[in-house]
């Protein structure tokens, strides 16, 4: 550390710092929680059904196989058009 003009002083002010600033926004994390909290609390009722964690992610998972569907489809079409492209480059060149 004297080789490069750091001390210890200097390492552990810039670890303060940075403790510091990560202590900052987790409670900037669970004041907005604690805020969301508040809001929602009206909203809830043990006489509403909520939508439970198995159908959440039952739900989630259907559109997750959706979207790698669609997904492939697309790179799909996308090979397929790079391929033509790439016939008419070697026909030109010809």
């Amino acid at each position: 550390m004297r080789e490069s003009g750091c001390s210890h002083a200097d390492v552990s002010s810039a670890a303060t710092g940075v403790l510091d600033d990560t202590r900052g926004r987790h409670l900037d994390c669970c004041h907005d929680d604690v805020s969301w909290c508040l809001q929602v609390e009206p909203t809830l009722s043990e006489d509403v059904p909520l939508h439970g964690d198995i159908d959440t992610v039952n739900s989630l998972q259907e559109e997750h196989k959706a979207f790698q569907q669609e997904l492939g489809e697309s790179q799909l079409r996308e090979e397929g058009g790079c391929g033509l492209v790439r016939k008419e480059q070697k026909t030109e060149v010809k």
